[in-house]
């Protein structure tokens, strides 16, 4: 049987081989990104006084160093500006609990909101976000497959608001694999199958809700990034090259550090270290390489890992 990401992209090739060809989007300006901790780039820590995330943690990174999205636009040699906040919900809510109320990905763009104090948000900007994880771990929600359709209408709507905004170009990586971090791997297997299954829900509801949207909505651009197909693709060659890609640099129960980061995939028992940051950061960068007028609208990269959802159009 076909996987769900297999039928979408099914789904998407036949969706965009109804729509004309036209000339594709100018260069982006920055790099505007909405989150949590794979994302957050010190918001938490500073909202916190420095308290949180402390070291071993660098730079109030949730990881040795810096994050897949300064990564990316390190690539693209791009400014970018994160909203991100460790423990953000899709919504408006935050696992860390009801005192960072708000700091979801809703409630991130609220704030941005605010920032723009009446001004349409920049239409070449490229918006990026990057959530899900932590509506499921919040409470018993890895249990609840309608967790996977409540976040992913989050992230639906979340997209929309920003373009009511004036936003018009996004970049929307779908959710790592969550059944395998160290955390889930030290978990019962009941547990590693539930997590395996949230993500798939919740990937594969996103996907198809974004090929909806940009069906539907005019001079909407979505580039979708599939993360837990790109990761299962590089594997193998990680695993060659020694790599671990099964245990925790930092052990957060005993403070232990180990002695060389890069050479592993996770810094703690759920994000990934700067080295792992720093291969997503170039592979998002890769991905979202702009075609020249009258490429192909539909590109895929390395092992399906993404699917560009937009369509044509004949210029600004």
């Amino acid at each position: 049987m076909s996987s769900p990401y297999r039928l979408s992209r099914q789904l998407l090739i036949a969706l965009l081989a109804l729509m004309s060809a036209g000339q594709a989007l100018a260069a982006y300006s920055q790099v505007i990104a909405f989150g949590d901790s794979l994302s957050d780039t010190g918001n938490l820590y500073k909202l916190t006084s420095g308290l949180y995330p402390a070291a071993p943690y660098v730079d109030g990174r949730f990881s040795n160093g810096e994050v897949a999205v300064e990564a990316m636009a390190a690539d693209l040699g791009l400014k970018v500006t994160s909203y991100a906040i460790g423990g953000a919900q899709t919504g408006a809510g935050n696992q860390g609990g009801a005192l960072l109320n708000g700091t979801g990905v809703a409630g991130q763009i609220s704030s941005y909101t605010t920032v723009l104090n009446g001004q349409s948000s920049d239409p070449d900007a490229l918006y990026f976000l990057w959530a899900g994880p932590n509506d499921f771990y919040a409470g018993a929600n890895i249990w609840s497959a309608s967790t996977s359709s409540k976040a992913a209408s989050n992230m639906l709507g979340n997209v929309m608001e920003l373009y009511y905004m004036g936003a018009q170009n996004f970049f929307v990586p779908l959710m790592p694999d969550l059944s395998q971090t160290p955390a889930s791997l030290l978990a019962s297997p009941q547990y590693q199958a539930a997590a395996g299954q949230r993500t798939s829900e919740y990937n594969h509801q996103l996907l198809s809700g974004l090929s909806n949207l940009v069906a539907q909505v005019q001079g909407l651009n979505i580039i979708v990034f599939d993360t837990s197909g790109f990761m299962a693709s590089e594997l193998p060659l990680l695993r060659a090259s020694g790599i671990d890609t099964v245990d925790a640099c930092f052990n957060a129960a005993s403070g232990h550090v180990c002695a060389m980061p890069n050479t592993y995939l996770f810094w703690d028992g759920q994000h990934p270290t700067t080295f792992t940051n720093q291969i997503l950061g170039q592979a998002f960068a890769s991905a979202a390489t702009v075609p020249e007028p009258g490429a192909c609208l539909l590109m895929l990269l390395g092992m399906l890992a993404m699917v560009v959802v937009r369509p044509c159009r004949s210029g600004r």
